[in-house]
């Protein structure tokens, strides 16, 4: 397992490919790894990593939002 998965991957195809990177990370993270997503858009990202991660933050800057999650026990 990984303790920290870093992207910034490519968000097209309805955020299918997105999502996938999402899914991966949670499968592949040992519990307490983090997952960090770079990205234009929030709400939708945020969506896709609530699927996946019961704890997640995101924060903004210079017009990119940073999206964070911890995988659980």
């Amino acid at each position: 397992g990984y303790d920290l998965v870093v992207s910034n991957p490519p968000y097209y195809s309805n955020d299918r490919i997105c999502g996938m990177f999402v899914a991966t990370a949670a499968r592949v993270l040992v519990p307490g790894g983090r997952l960090a997503l770079v990205a234009k858009g929030r709400q939708w990202l945020e969506r896709i990593v609530a699927r996946h991660f019961a704890s997640y933050s995101a924060v903004e800057s210079k017009g990119y939002w940073v999206v964070t999650a911890v995988k659980g026990d």
